[in-house]
C-alpha cells in the first residue's frame, strides 16, 4: 500500500510538472505557428521531447539547436529560442516540402522526421504520443 501510495504521489508530481511546462512554452509556440506557419502543437511536442518536458533546458534553448561548434546554442530569451526553431524549418532546404503541409500535427511531425529532423527510429511514435496527450 506504501509503494502504490509513493506511486501516485510521484506520479501527480511528473504530471504537474510536465502541464507546467506545457503551459509556460504555449505562448512561444502560438507565436511560432503565426509567424513561420508551424502548428503549435508540433513546436510543443519538439520542444518537450528535446527538453524532457522542459528538464534539459539550457540557456533557453528548448530544441536542442547545437552552435557550429556543437555546443548548445544559448539564447536570450524562450521566445528567441522558438523563432530560431521556426526560421530553421523554413529557411533549410530539407524542410521545403513542410511549407504545403496542411496544419495537421502528426502529419508535421511525421515530415519532420522524414526530412531528417532527428535520427530517433521512434520519433513519430513520440511525437504523437506528446500530441494526443495535449
Amino acid at each position: 500500500m506504501k509503494n502504490l501510495i509513493l506511486f501516485i504521489l510521484l506520479s501527480t508530481t511528473l504530471f504537474a510538472q510536465k502541464e507546467s511546462y506545457i503551459e509556460s512554452i504555449t505562448i512561444y509556440a502560438e507565436y511560432a505557428e503565426l509567424r513561420f506557419g508551424i502548428p503549435k502543437n508540433v513546436s510543443i511536442a519538439v520542444s518537450c521531447y528535446e527538453t524532457d518536458f522542459g528538464k534539459k533546458v539550457e540557456n533557453h534553448n528548448h530544441f536542442h539547436v547545437l552552435d557550429t561548434d556543437g555546443s548548445v546554442a544559448g539564447y536570450n530569451s524562450s521566445l528567441e529560442s522558438f523563432y530560431h526553431f521556426g526560421m530553421l524549418i523554413n529557411a533549410l532546404p530539407k524542410y521545403k516540402v513542410t511549407h504545403a503541409l496542411p496544419m495537421d500535427s502528426r502529419v508535421w511531425c511525421t515530415a519532420l522526421h522524414l526530412c531528417g529532423y532527428n535520427s530517433d527510429p521512434k520519433l513519430c511514435e513520440k511525437l504523437h504520443a506528446i500530441i494526443d496527450a495535449l
